[in-house]
C-alpha cells in the first residue's frame, strides 16, 4: 500500500503537466488565395527559363567569365558560406544532443574528518589497503570514463534537429538569392557597359562628322557661300558632344567599378564585346507558369523551410513541457594511493543513475517559449505567401514592361531610320546648295537623339529581361 501512494505521488505531478500541455493549441494556418493560374501579361512559352542556367542563357564568352569570376570572388557571396558554416554547426550541435556524451576523467582529492566524527572515529580503527589503518589525511585518486544521455522519450531532441536542418537549407536558399542578385548585377552593369560603349562610339562619329561640316563651311565663308554664324552653330555643338563624352566617360569609369566590386578587385581591365552583333540585345526570356516559380524562386523555398522549422519549434515547446528522462554512469579506477590505483577488481569504481524530471516551477517561460514559437510560425505563414506574392508582381510587372518596350523598340527603330536617312538627305543637298546648314543642324540632332533613345530602350529592356530572370529563380541552380 506503501509503494502504491508513493508511486502515485511521484506520477501525479506527470499526469498534472499532460492535462495542462492539452491547453497548448497549435496556431491555425491562414487561409490564403491560391497563385492564379497564369499572367496577367500572357507569357510566350509555358516553359521556363529559370531553369536554364546563365552560361546557357547569355551567349557572351566575356560575360561568362566575368560571371564566373565573381561567383568565385563577390565579398557577399562568400560572407553568406561563412553564415552556412554557423548554421551547420548548429545542425552538428542539434545531432550530437540525442547521442550519449562521454568522456575522460581524472582528479584528486585529500580529505580529513574530525577525529570527534563517526566518519573520523571509525576510521582511525579500520584497515585500508594492504593492512595499515586508514590515513587521517585521506587522498583519494580516480581516473575512468563518464557519460551522460538524455533519452529523446517525447522527440523534443529531434524536433530541435529538424528545426536546426530546416534553417540551415533555409539559408542555404539565402544564399541562392544573394546568388541571383549578384549576377543580376553582374549582367546589368556589363550590359550598361557595352551600350555605353556604343553611345560613345555614336557621339565621336557625330563629332567627327561636324568638324567635317565645319571645315566645308570654311572653305565655303571663303568663297562667299557662307558665313561665320554657321561655323559657330556647328562648332557650339561639338563642344556640347565633347561634354556628353566626358559624362560618358565618368558613366563608363562608374560602371567598370562595380564591376570590380562585384568580382571583389580593387582594379583590373573589364573586358567586354560590343554592341554590334552581341545576342544579348535580343535576349528571350521565357516566364513559363506560376506554378513553376515556386519551385525555382528561392526566396520561396527559403521561406517553406522556415515553415518547417517553425512547425519543429512548436514540438519542441511542446515537449518541454513533459518530464525529461536523463541516464548518467562512470566507471574508472580509485584508490588512496596510486600504487593501488589500477588494482583490479579492488580499485574498480562505478556508478549509473537515472533521473526523470519534471518542469513545475518555470512553466512560465516555458508558455512564454511555446508562445514565441507559435507566433514564428503565424510569421512564417504570412512570409511564405509574401514571397508567392511579391514573385507574382514581379514577374507580372517585367512581362508588362517588356512586352510594351518591344513596341517602343519597334516604333523607335522606324523612327532612327527615317532620321538617318533624313540626315544623308540633307547632307547630299547641303553638298549641292539645295538645303540650308540649319536644316542639316536639325536632322543630324534629330537622328542622333533617335540612336541615342534606341541604345536607352535596349538597354531598359534587356535590365527588365534579366529583372525577369532573376524572378523567376533563374541562375542559381
Amino acid at each position: 500500500m506503501k509503494l502504491y501512494k508513493n508511486t502515485i505521488a511521484i506520477l501525479l505531478p506527470i499526469i498534472l503537466i499532460a492535462v495542462g500541455c492539452k491547453s497548448l493549441k497549435d496556431p491555425v494556418a491562414p487561409d490564403f488565395a491560391p497563385m492564379p493560374s497564369g499572367f496577367t501579361v500572357d507569357a510566350t512559352d509555358s516553359s521556363n527559363t529559370g531553369v536554364v542556367t546563365p552560361k546557357e542563357l547569355f551567349n557572351d564568352p566575356l560575360l561568362i567569365d566575368l560571371i564566373d569570376t565573381v561567383l568565385v570572388h563577390n565579398l557577399s557571396l562568400l560572407r553568406s558560406q561563412t553564415t552556412l558554416l554557423q548554421l551547420e554547426a548548429d545542425v552538428l550541435q542539434a545531432r550530437t544532443n540525442l547521442i550519449p556524451k562521454a568522456g575522460a576523467y581524472a582528479g584528486y582529492s585529500n580529505r580529513k574528518f574530525g577525529l570527534q566524527t563517526m566518519d573520523g572515529a571509525g576510521n582511525i580503527t579500520t584497515p585500508i589497503g594492504d593492512g595499515e589503518l586508514i590515513p587521517i589525511n585521506l587522498n583519494d585518486f580516480n581516473l575512468g570514463l563518464q557519460t551522460s544521455w538524455e533519452i529523446d522519450v517525447w522527440g523534443k531532441l529531434r524536433a530541435q534537429k529538424k528545426a536546426a536542418m530546416a534553417r540551415f537549407l533555409a539559408a542555404k536558399e539565402s544564399q541562392n538569392m544573394i546568388k541571383t542578385w549578384v549576377i543580376e548585377q553582374t549582367v546589368i552593369n556589363y550590359f550598361n557597359l557595352v551600350s555605353l560603349d556604343e553611345t560613345k562610339k555614336i557621339i565621336e562619329q557625330n563629332i567627327e562628322l561636324n568638324a567635317s561640316l565645319v571645315d566645308v563651311l570654311k572653305e565655303q565663308k571663303t568663297a562667299g557661300r557662307a558665313n561665320q554664324l554657321s561655323i559657330q552653330q556647328f562648332e557650339a555643338l561639338i563642344l556640347n558632344y565633347s561634354n556628353q563624352l566626358i559624362l560618358l566617360e565618368q558613366e563608363i569609369n562608374a560602371s567598370e567599378n562595380e564591376l570590380r566590386r562585384l568580382s571583389g578587385k580593387f582594379d583590373g581591365e573589364i573586358k567586354r564585346s560590343s554592341l554590334t552583333g552581341n545576342g544579348l540585345a535580343t535576349l528571350k526570356i521565357d516566364a513559363g507558369l506560376p506554378s513553376q516559380i515556386i519551385a525555382n524562386r528561392p526566396d520561396i523555398r527559403q521561406a517553406e523551410q522556415l515553415i518547417v522549422a517553425s512547425k519543429a519549434d512548436i514540438k519542441a515547446a511542446r515537449t518541454a513541457f513533459y518530464p525529461s528522462l536523463s541516464i548518467n554512469g562512470n566507471i574508472g579506477y580509485q584508490a588512496y594511493k596510486t600504487r593501488f590505483l589500477f588494482s583490479s577488481p579492488e580499485s574498480i569504481a562505478y556508478g549509473l543513475f537515472g533521473n526523470l524530471m519534471a518542469p513545475l516551477i518555470n512553466r512560465g517561460e516555458l508558455k512564454a517559449n511555446f508562445k514565441r514559437a507559435t507566433a514564428t510560425q503565424l510569421d512564417a505563414y504570412y512570409g511564405y505567401q509574401e514571397a508567392l506574392l511579391t514573385a507574382f508582381t514581379e514577374v507580372n510587372n517585367a512581362l508588362f514592361v517588356i512586352k510594351n518596350t518591344d513596341r517602343m523598340i519597334s516604333n523607335k527603330k522606324a523612327e532612327m531610320d527615317l532620321l538617318q536617312s533624313s540626315r544623308e538627305i540633307a547632307g547630299d543637298l547641303f553638298n549641292t546648295n539645295r538645303a540650308s546648314y540649319v536644316e542639316v543642324l536639325f536632322a543630324q540632332q534629330a537622328a542622333l537623339s533617335a540612336e541615342l533613345e534606341f541604345i536607352e530602350l535596349q538597354k531598359n529592356q534587356f535590365t527588365w529581361k534579366v529583372y525577369l530572370y532573376k524572378s523567376i529563380g533563374g541562375g542559381w541552380k
